[in-house]
């Protein structure tokens, strides 16, 4: 696997602060990019990590330098939009599901796909990032007409936060129902009073992942996705409400340019190095790339580990000072797309 120069370093505490004795993010190999699917189980056995996590996004992006735009809502004196182009109104990500999902491979064949799936990351981490660059400063009025104040639950006032985007992160909203095969379908009611039955599959260790970080972090799930679907979606991977504390919708995010955008300086009662968000966008944090842990995105492979070995890397957030500080040192995010041309393009 082609592979960037630069390289993490062990994660360190900043100026002399730990992030943790039971967890510590590892050394990464000479030549290898921080993933999440190459995370170690070693957090039991108090052993450094070898291999830590991917700086992942591969959500299907458009053209370089230009991300995806969502499309507004229509108005009541609008006739209801078809169907088949109902759900992309409402959903950030919306797509057709491939059968592969009930194909068994065999253990080469899973690696390729691996492989395949991680050099992909890497470009459009590098498109995403290309765009961050290109963002103006955001209107302070903005921020402050989006300002919210979420009251923690009894017991967690002292917890940091975790914020994990909906779609692409943790399930998938498919169409073409039955050829997408989903794990579940479940009726959205729209605005306009139309009911459409849309396709969901969940993501591999999704129910898991939010259960721990439910154990470390008060935890959300922020989505630009319409809070019509994104409660039914939400009601039936957590239907207690016990492991997600807070939810935020479209109406939340920010609009630079035509993109929604996730800011976290919207939480008025929360500070930024108590944050942090699990989203396949890179660009959805542009603002803060120091609270971000991209992951990559998925929409129906059977074999992803993502969430699994993100449960490791909780640990490690759970017990920094400042996650900002753990995230710099991870990830990278704000060399990535120098590294990126030095090594590849730069190359060919």
């Amino acid at each position: 696997m082609t592979v960037l120069k630069k390289t993490l370093s062990a994660t360190q505490s900043a100026s002399g602060t730990p992030v943790g004795t039971a967890s510590r993010v590892a050394q990464v190999k000479s030549g290898h990019h921080p993933s999440v699917s190459d995370l170690q189980r070693s957090v039991a056995s108090k052993q450094t990590l070898q291999r830590p996590l991917q700086t992942s996004i591969r959500r299907s992006m458009p053209s370089l330098g230009s991300p995806r735009t969502v499309q507004p809502l229509p108005s009541p004196k609008q006739p209801p939009t078809p169907k088949p182009k109902v759900l992309s109104t409402y959903i950030t990500q919306v797509g057709v599901s491939t059968p592969s999902r009930k194909a068994g491979l065999t253990a080469d064949q899973v690696k390729e796909r691996s492989d395949r799936i991680y050099r992909e990351h890497l470009f459009q981490t590098f498109q995403a990032l290309k765009f961050v660059r290109t963002l103006p400063s955001v209107d302070t009025a903005q921020i402050r007409s989006k300002r919210t104040y979420l009251e923690k639950r009894k017991g967690w006032a002292s917890r940091k936060t975790l914020i994990f985007d909906l779609d692409e992160t943790l399930v998938h909203c498919c169409e073409n129902l039955p050829q997408a095969r989903p794990d579940v379908v479940l009726p959205i009611t729209f605005p306009t009073g139309e009911v459409v039955n849309a396709g969901i599959n969940i993501r591999p260790y999704a129910r898991e992942s939010l259960k721990e970080a439910n154990r470390l972090f008060e935890v959300m799930v922020f989505t630009a996705s319409h809070k019509c679907y994104a409660d039914v979606v939400l009601d039936y991977l957590d239907p207690t409400g016990d492991l997600i504390h807070h939810r935020l919708y479209r109406d939340h995010c920010i609009s630079v340019e035509g993109v929604l955008l996730k800011d976290l300086r919207i939480f008025g009662n929360r500070r930024l190095q108590d944050l942090v968000i699990v989203d396949n966008a890179a660009y959805s944090f542009a603002y803060q790339l120091d609270n971000g842990v991209p992951i990559i995105s998925w929409h129906d492979d059977p074999y992803d580990r993502e969430l699994y070995n993100l449960i490791d890397y909780m640990k490690v957030l759970a017990e920094a000072e400042d996650i900002r500080v753990v995230n710099r040192d991870t990830f990278h995010l704000s060399t990535f797309y120098e590294d990126y041309i030095e090594e590849f393009l730069g190359r060919e």
